[in-house]
């Protein structure tokens, strides 16, 4: 009988996101920058692994809401989403280790105080909530417009 070994690799892949909220008033001065890590959910690395075998699901939109209790993987939603605030991802760009979907909010979208915010992509039933996160009380008024580049990052540990 042959003998078997395995060998564990050194070096473990991970994936972090870095999340920029960055408040703007209409002349396109920055008034805020919130730099934060988020949390990937349960869903969100299902995803990534049924995205190898299918091509149709994409990560498409992003939502605020209201809650600023602590993400935690088995959630599937925003504690307290604001539906007016689901909107699709602006832009999308890949570079070597890093994809950034970057979601604009106008002057007239999304007025109001978030303390949340979550990346949507394409389920087969529902939509999946791919990451979350919380921060402190940001307050967006209709003289502020309001950009949020999530940033997913794969390295090698």
């Amino acid at each position: 009988m042959a003998l078997v070994k395995f060998f564990k690799p050194k070096l473990k892949i991970t994936m972090k996101g870095i999340v920029q909220l960055i408040l703007k008033n209409p002349s396109g001065n920055i008034n805020s920058i919130l730099l934060l890590e988020n949390m990937v959910m349960n869903k969100g690395l299902e995803f990534i692994t049924s995205k190898l075998n299918d091509s149709n699901k994409k990560i498409k939109w992003c939502i605020l809401g209201t809650d600023n209790t602590p993400p935690q993987p088995t959630q599937s939603s925003l504690i307290s989403p604001d539906p007016s605030t689901f909107i699709l991802i602006t832009e999308k760009y890949n570079f070597q280790n890093k994809i950034s979907f970057n979601t604009f909010y106008s002057t007239t979208e999304a007025n109001g105080v978030w303390q949340e915010a979550g990346l949507m992509a394409e389920g087969e039933e529902e939509n999946i909530l791919f990451a979350r996160i919380t921060f402190p009380p940001l307050t967006k008024t209709n003289q502020q417009t309001l950009t949020i580049i999530w940033d997913l990052i794969f390295e090698r540990r």
